[in-house]
């Protein structure tokens, strides 16, 4: 007789099982049928088309896939643009120092010509500074006198004192001197006795003169 629908379904499309369904709705059940066993079937089954087609990305997903990648894309030239920054100041770190440490080893060879022909610099300068150490004992040189400090001192003593006028002032390591009017004899004896003080760096000594006119004379201590 005439061959079935079914069996000419199953003809034209190989390897699908034909069945029929006694149901009222016979496409709503295939379709449940195909859901249940998708996640069973083999990977070669054609139903498997039916629920991947489902999964597939919609427009909306495909352009969250595309800004990513385009954040990720800005966000890596970011980031290699601050590694060139920090590279080029890493370059200038050291082509400071450099600069600093030639600068630094001409002003040697300048006093010491003979360091530069030598085959390791930094060596030849390692053993002239141990040979220095091993010579002669080094004399520091004297201490400076406070002659500003002294100043300051001096000044101390006249400030605030009503009359007293400051004509010349002149302290240094040979000789010091100062020349002073005064109103009266006991502004001159007042200030000749804060000038003996001990504290004082120089030796102050009053000279004899007229009642108003004062000449300290004085040396370092």
């Amino acid at each position: 007789g005439r061959p079935r629908p079914r069996a000419r379904l199953g003809d034209q499309w190989s390897g699908v099982s034909v069945r029929q369904v006694g149901e009222g709705d016979g496409l709503g059940a295939t379709l449940a049928r195909v859901s249940r066993a998708a996640g069973a079937a083999d990977a070669r089954d054609p139903r498997r088309v039916l629920t991947q087609m489902t999964r597939r990305p919609t427009h909306a997903t495909r352009a969250i896939y595309r800004w990513g990648a385009i954040g990720l894309a800005a966000l890596a030239v970011g980031a290699a643009g601050v590694g060139v920054r920090m590279a080029g100041a890493a370059s200038n770190i050291r082509a400071t120092a450099r600069e600093t440490t030639d600068a630094a080893k001409q002003r040697v060879f300048e006093k010491l010509p003979l360091a530069q022909s030598q085959p390791s610099a930094d060596l030849y300068m390692q053993q002239r500074i141990a040979q220095l150490q091993q010579g002669s004992k080094f004399t520091p040189p004297p201490v400076p006198a406070p002659i500003f400090e002294e100043y300051q001192r001096v000044l101390r003593v006249l400030q605030g004192r009503p009359g007293v006028e400051l004509q010349s002032i002149m302290i240094s390591a040979p000789s010091c001197e100062i020349l002073l009017r005064v109103p009266d004899t006991r502004t001159g004896e007042e200030i000749a006795l804060a000038l003996s003080d001990p504290s004082m760096a120089v030796a102050w000594n009053l000279q004899r003169g007229a009642s108003t006119q004062l000449t300290f004379k004085g040396a370092f201590r």
